[in-house]
């Protein structure tokens, strides 16, 4: 049997379980002078990553070893830097400003 391009389907829904884990955590303040927050990763099954835009990783640790939520970066000079939540199944990063 024969198959063409046009036969193929996709459908373009998101599970329930992805679209709730990435909408459940939140970095805040943004832009920041150094002390950010991360709410809504319950659990040490969630990977933190403090990155820079050359793809270095300047942080790494698990969301359980936060303290209080608060993150502290105000040791890094004044820029972007990307923040990457991951666990098992799933991966986001969003962007964080520092200026201070």
């Amino acid at each position: 049997k024969e198959y063409y391009i046009d036969d193929i389907e996709f459908d373009g829904s998101v599970s329930l379980s992805e679209a709730s884990w990435t909408e459940n955590w939140t970095l805040a303040p943004n832009p920041s002078t150094g002390v950010v927050r991360l709410e809504g990763l319950n659990g040490s099954e969630f990977q933190v990553i403090v990155s820079d835009l050359n793809g270095r990783a300047i942080l790494n640790l698990n969301a359980a070893d936060i303290n209080n939520n608060e993150l502290n970066l105000s040791n890094l000079n004044n820029g972007i830097y990307l923040i990457t939540v991951s666990n098992e199944s799933y991966s986001e990063s969003r962007k964080l400003i520092i200026t201070k």
